[in-house]
């Protein structure tokens, strides 16, 4: 056992914690006692300073209406956090849906696909401003059809409610000109909310008579489509147009298609993930503020608030007793140098342990537990732990016949102890005695007897007492047999 012992004692002792365990354990009547006495008194001290506070109606009241202040900010604050989370958490879904769902989101900015129409407004003898008047109209038309991509992105099964919602996302956005071909500075975009539409962009020509459109997608088939719907957006509003703004004919002059890199794409890609990033940074310091709200603790200045407030103040202090006492007992354990067990007995010095008596009456399963781990048994009889000590000392005497026992446990008990074995260990004759290293007799005995048998205590008997005794017995010469070990239930 002692071979799996993990703490340090001394240079060559180590502690096995089953030991320490059951050491601990054994005192479980001091355990209890430390943890009531200072449960009584931090549940007095708290109990009699809440009844002489309810003897003082002024600081009751003041006290109350304190806490009720308190306790109205910590409602509007914790109302205020909760609501501030819910929108937040609204805003935050609302970003992750789109960015899962849209499919201008789903357009690879670095791989965007672009199919372009140019179309020649010819508005006769109305000149370049009505052509301009012209294709300001064919604008607004135009956006029209942009307006209808957006409210579809997420697809028919989208509700408008979300469609509408993704489209207020695109106007959070500081839109700037998209990204197109070299030749850009030809050409300006209308209006200037370039990203805000989306699919489709617009642009007029200095010299005023002619536009281009736009159309984007993550692919050639999706360009086309959107395009598509362009071209039949302009030719179902021919007549309209000529009617309200000015007579005229438009015509598509030029048409191709290319794959670019758009630098807003990617703005508006980086613009939306910070964006959620950002709203779940926020979203989680407004959880840790709501987290780390704590409600005002009630005075609990009444009779019952008084008796509540006590009782938890001895339970706490019963629990901080019983952990004091518990590492001070361990402590104690660690440092003490007094015989724990036969077994360490017999691994400090050597010699066999002869017979154990176990003494003070009854005894409960915990202190029967405690004394069967420390080698003290219990549910044998004095009679039959004589027998057996006799049996185990005329083994060991050899051939010696007087027998000197000594030891710490004093002349009266040893004298009773050699009565009741004497009878048993014939031939041999048992001497008692006491303290060789203190008592004049039982040094002066010493010397006349064959060999020494010492009679110590357990958890009385110090380890240097007995290695005194067991350097003077070989001094003079006398073999030690043993040891007889006597251990109180209550150890």
């Amino acid at each position: 056992m002692r071979e799996t012992g993990t703490a340090l004692r001394g240079e060559d002792d180590t502690v096995d914690f089953s030991d320490l365990l059951w050491s601990v354990l054994a005192k479980w009547r001091t355990i209890l006692c430390c943890g009531l006495i200072l449960a009584l008194l931090l549940g007095g001290y708290k109990g009699v300073g809440g009844l002489k506070k309810l003897g003082n109606e002024e600081l009751v009241r003041a006290a109350q209406e304190n806490y009720e202040t308190a306790r109205y900010d910590y409602r509007v604050m914790s109302d205020s956090l909760k609501s501030r989370i819910s929108d937040i958490t609204g805003e935050f879904e609302r970003l992750r849906e789109y960015e899962e769902t849209s499919a201008l989101y789903a357009i690879d900015p670095y791989n965007v696909h672009v199919r372009e129409n140019s179309y020649y407004v010819d508005a006769g003898a109305g000149g370049e401003s009505s052509a301009i008047s012209v294709i300001n109209a064919y604008k607004a038309v135009i956006e029209g059809v942009a307006m209808e991509e957006l409210l579809s992105d997420a697809g028919a099964e989208a509700s408008a409610a979300h469609a509408e919602a993704r489209y207020d996302i695109l106007q959070l956005y500081p839109h700037d000109e998209l990204g197109v071909r070299d030749d850009t500075e030809t050409r300006k975009p209308v209006g200037d909310g370039a990203l805000k539409y989306g699919f489709i962009q617009i642009y007029t020509n200095k010299a005023g008579s002619t536009f281009s459109v736009m159309a984007l997608g993550a692919d050639a088939q999706q360009a086309d489509k959107i395009m598509a719907a362009v071209d039949d957006a302009i030719n179902s509003a021919k007549k309209g147009v000529s009617d309200s703004v000015h007579a005229h004919t438009v015509a598509c002059v030029g048409s191709s298609q290319y794959r670019m890199v758009s630098q807003t794409l990617v703005e508006f890609h980086d613009y939306l993930q910070n964006r959620t990033a950002a709203l779940n940074e926020r979203r989680q310091e407004a959880t840790d503020a709501y987290n780390g709200l704590k409600a005002p603790a009630n005075p609990n200045l009444t009779p019952a608030g008084t008796i509540k407030s006590a009782v938890k103040y001895a339970v706490v202090g019963f629990v901080v007793g019983v952990i004091l006492s518990t590492g001070f007992l361990a402590a104690a354990f660690l440092f003490k140098d007094t015989v724990s067990d036969p077994e360490d007995l017999t691994w400090r010095h050597g010699c066999p342990v002869l017979g154990v008596y176990a003494e003070g009456g009854k005894a409960n399963a915990i202190d029967r537990a405690a004394a069967g781990h420390r080698g003290i048994p219990m549910d044998r009889t004095r009679e039959d732990t004589d027998a057996l000590t006799a049996v185990n000392i005329r083994q060991a005497a050899d051939g010696a016949a007087r027998i000197l026992v000594a030891g710490t446990l004093g002349k009266e008990r040893i004298a009773e102890l050699c009565g009741r074995l004497t009878p048993l260990v014939c031939p041999a004759a048992l001497i008692p005695g006491g303290d060789i290293c203190t008592d004049a007799d039982s040094a002066e005995a010493l010397g006349s007897c064959d060999a020494v048998v010492f009679a110590e205590e357990i958890g009385v008997t110090a380890h240097g007492k007995l290695a005194g005794e067991t350097e003077r017995a070989a001094r003079a010469g006398k073999p030690v047999l043993g040891f007889i070990l006597t251990g109180r239930t209550r150890i």
